[in-house]
């Protein structure tokens, strides 16, 4: 089923994700009325696989154009893909949600980028798990964080943060998230 973009003259958009426009409106006998637009796949600046087409030269994603026309897609929504795959823009795999909404999901498929998974992750989790071991064996005296930080070769508020709990691992901090927003979702996607 195809349906009219609402901002874009002339540009169609269908329930599986498919973009065409209008070409030829005045002469039909000079060749086929429809242009398909082909979607080449783009990674975003977070890592993300998305589908794009590009429109009068602005890049549109073809999640983002099928929301707005079947879903109604307001600009400070995102577009959630139910099953996790980016490539598969069906009106029937798209939510609309909010940011928040966006990240429980992608904490349920396992593909929140969190703890030592961050691609700017400069500590891995166990790395400050072996940190938690060494501070709760030694005594709480003066010189222990940095002695710790040249074993580790880190710096010394890094041990720090370790120590006062500010710098913890990714399982930790999905622990302590049990209560809010990530968790529950967290929670849903165990059972």
């Amino acid at each position: 089923q195809w349906k009219l973009y609402p901002t874009l003259p002339g540009v169609w958009v269908s329930t599986i994700g498919n973009v065409k426009r209008e070409i030829n409106k005045a002469h039909p006998e000079r060749g086929k009325p429809w242009h398909y637009f082909k979607p080449h796949v783009a990674v975003d600046k977070t890592g993300y696989v998305v589908l794009r087409v590009s429109i009068r030269r602005k890049n549109h994603t073809v999640a983002r154009l099928v929301a707005q026309t079947f879903l109604g897609l307001e600009p400070d929504q995102v577009v959630r893909h139910r099953n996790n795959n980016s490539q598969d823009n069906r009106v029937a795999n798209l939510d609309i949600g909010s940011q928040r909404e966006n990240i429980a999901d992608k904490a349920a498929h396992g593909t929140w980028q969190g703890g030592d998974r961050h691609p700017c992750a400069k500590y891995s989790d166990e790395l400050i798990a072996a940190i938690q071991s060494d501070l709760e064996v030694t005594e709480k005296k003066r010189g222990v964080a940095k002695s710790l930080a040249l074993k580790y070769n880190i710096p010394v508020h890094v041990i720090r943060d370790v120590s006062y709990g500010r710098r913890k691992t990714f399982s930790q901090r999905l622990k302590e998230a049990k209560c809010g927003y990530l968790g529950a979702t967290l929670e849903r996607s165990e059972q």
